[in-house]
């Protein structure tokens, strides 16, 4: 009898824990767009077992750029952007999310997306940092400038160009006065 207890209690206690897992990544993504411009993003979600998954999005002030929560209660209208994402599907293993969103305003704006499993006290965040711009940038080598400035990049690329050339020049002839020495 002790023996039959003890057969028991042994596979009680070793039967097998199962524990649902829910991931996101990245983590964090980094968007830069123009007003009324729309930008999208892939982010991959695991789980590991086939689960209903939701995933909301909240917002913090504009310019607010702080990885708390709590600071994030904003929902996307107020803040004139307009997201595209499925909030509900079904996952088995892993699936891709595409998220785009597009804003009116210029500015820097902060958020979360939120992604639960429906039945699990689980969920995973992935924080959305998304800059607007109101005009694009030129970026060379030499310098930054405003498309619409006046083009005055071409005539500083000139004189680095003279420049280096004329130390060339003077670098070619120290060498052949060297040499003739």
């Amino acid at each position: 009898m002790k023996h039959l207890i003890f057969f028991f209690l042994f596979i009680f206690f070793s039967s097998p824990v199962i524990a649902f897992s829910l991931q996101a990544s990245p983590d964090e993504v980094f968007l830069f767009s123009f007003p009324n411009n729309e930008v999208c993003k892939e982010i991959s979600i695991e789980a590991s077992e086939e689960s209903k998954i939701t995933v909301n999005e909240r917002w913090a002030e504009g310019g607010y750029n702080k990885k708390m929560l709590v600071d994030h209660k904003l929902p996307p209208e107020e803040l004139s952007i307009k997201s595209s994402f499925n909030e509900e599907f079904k996952i088995q293993g892993r699936k891709n999310l595409r998220v785009c969103f597009l804003a009116k305003e210029k500015g820097f704006y902060h958020g979360v997306l939120l992604i639960k499993a429906e039945g699990h006290p689980v969920g995973v965040g992935v924080w959305v940092n998304f800059n607007v711009t109101k005009k694009s940038s030129l970026i060379s080598g030499f310098s930054v400038k405003d498309s619409s400035s006046e083009d005055g990049g071409k005539w500083l690329l000139y004189g680095v160009l003279v420049f280096v050339i004329i130390i060339l020049i003077e670098v070619l002839i120290l060498i052949r006065k060297k040499s003739h020495h």
